[in-house]
Protein backbone atom coordinates (compact mmCIF):
# COMPACT_ATOMS: atom_id res chain seq x y z
CA UNK A 1 0.00 0.00 0.00
CA UNK A 2 2.63 2.43 0.81
CA UNK A 3 4.46 1.92 -2.58
CA UNK A 4 1.43 2.41 -4.55
CA UNK A 5 1.48 5.79 -2.54
CA UNK A 6 4.60 6.32 -3.00
CA UNK A 7 4.52 5.69 -6.72
CA UNK A 8 1.17 7.55 -7.50
CA UNK A 9 3.30 10.78 -5.36
CA UNK A 10 5.79 10.44 -7.96
CA UNK A 11 3.45 11.06 -11.02
CA UNK A 12 0.71 12.74 -9.27
CA UNK A 13 2.06 16.14 -10.47
CA UNK A 14 2.54 14.82 -14.04
CA UNK A 15 -0.93 13.84 -13.94
CA UNK A 16 -2.58 16.68 -12.02
CA UNK A 17 -0.74 18.96 -14.70
CA UNK A 18 -2.47 17.51 -18.08
CA UNK A 19 -5.54 16.91 -15.84
CA UNK A 20 -5.96 20.72 -15.12
CA UNK A 21 -4.67 21.57 -18.78
CA UNK A 22 -7.67 19.41 -20.45
CA UNK A 23 -9.84 21.65 -17.78
CA UNK A 24 -8.96 24.61 -19.63
CA UNK A 25 -8.71 23.52 -22.67
CA UNK A 26 -12.29 21.95 -22.50
CA UNK A 27 -12.97 25.57 -20.74
CA UNK A 28 -11.65 27.15 -23.92
CA UNK A 29 -13.33 25.17 -26.28
CA UNK A 30 -16.57 25.67 -24.02
CA UNK A 31 -16.17 29.14 -24.60
CA UNK A 32 -15.44 29.33 -28.18
CA UNK A 33 -18.56 27.39 -28.75
CA UNK A 34 -20.65 29.77 -26.91
CA UNK A 35 -19.14 32.77 -28.64
CA UNK A 36 -19.82 31.01 -31.79
CA UNK A 37 -23.34 30.39 -31.01
CA UNK A 38 -24.34 34.27 -30.14
CA UNK A 39 -22.54 35.29 -32.92
CA UNK A 40 -24.47 33.55 -35.17
CA UNK A 41 -27.43 34.52 -33.22
CA UNK A 42 -26.74 37.44 -33.65
CA UNK A 43 -26.09 37.34 -37.28
CA UNK A 44 -29.74 35.52 -37.82
CA UNK A 45 -31.16 38.35 -35.89
CA UNK A 46 -29.68 41.34 -38.24
CA UNK A 47 -30.91 38.76 -41.12
CA UNK A 48 -34.00 39.48 -40.21
CA UNK A 49 -34.32 43.03 -39.15
CA UNK A 50 -32.16 43.56 -42.37
CA UNK A 51 -35.24 42.40 -44.51
CA UNK A 52 -37.95 43.15 -42.49
CA UNK A 53 -39.47 45.04 -45.27
CA UNK A 54 -39.64 41.89 -47.50
CA UNK A 55 -40.86 40.10 -44.97
CA UNK A 56 -43.66 43.06 -44.27
CA UNK A 57 -44.65 43.07 -48.37
CA UNK A 58 -44.59 39.05 -48.27
CA UNK A 59 -46.98 38.89 -45.38
CA UNK A 60 -49.07 41.74 -46.22
CA UNK A 61 -49.36 40.46 -49.97
CA UNK A 62 -48.40 43.11 -51.52
CA UNK A 63 -48.30 43.87 -55.45
CA UNK A 64 -44.34 44.70 -56.37
CA UNK A 65 -42.27 42.18 -53.68
CA UNK A 66 -39.36 41.68 -56.22
CA UNK A 67 -39.59 45.71 -56.32
CA UNK A 68 -38.93 45.64 -52.54
CA UNK A 69 -36.67 43.14 -52.13
CA UNK A 70 -34.37 44.56 -54.84
CA UNK A 71 -34.54 47.58 -53.20
CA UNK A 72 -33.74 46.20 -49.93
CA UNK A 73 -30.88 43.72 -50.99
CA UNK A 74 -29.37 46.38 -52.96
CA UNK A 75 -29.40 49.63 -50.86
CA UNK A 76 -30.55 48.24 -47.56
CA UNK A 77 -27.52 48.84 -45.86
CA UNK A 78 -28.38 52.31 -46.06
CA UNK A 79 -30.67 53.99 -43.36
CA UNK A 80 -32.66 55.63 -46.26
CA UNK A 81 -32.72 52.69 -48.60
CA UNK A 82 -33.90 50.48 -45.51
CA UNK A 83 -36.54 52.87 -44.45
CA UNK A 84 -37.71 53.75 -48.06
CA UNK A 85 -38.01 49.93 -48.57
CA UNK A 86 -39.95 49.40 -45.29
CA UNK A 87 -42.55 52.37 -46.02
CA UNK A 88 -43.07 50.93 -50.04
CA UNK A 89 -43.98 47.84 -48.44
CA UNK A 90 -46.89 49.62 -45.58
CA UNK A 91 -47.85 51.72 -48.63
CA UNK A 92 -48.04 49.26 -51.46
CA UNK A 93 -51.56 48.13 -52.31
CA UNK A 94 -52.16 44.88 -51.74
CA UNK A 95 -52.16 42.01 -54.50
CA UNK A 96 -55.90 41.56 -55.52
CA UNK A 97 -56.20 38.20 -57.17
CA UNK A 98 -59.44 37.77 -59.41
Amino acid sequence: MIGAVRSAAKTGPGVMAWLAGAVVLVALLLAAIAVSVFRALLWAIGIVIYFAPVIVAWQRNVARQRGIFVLTLLLGWTLIGWVGALVWALVEPRRTDA
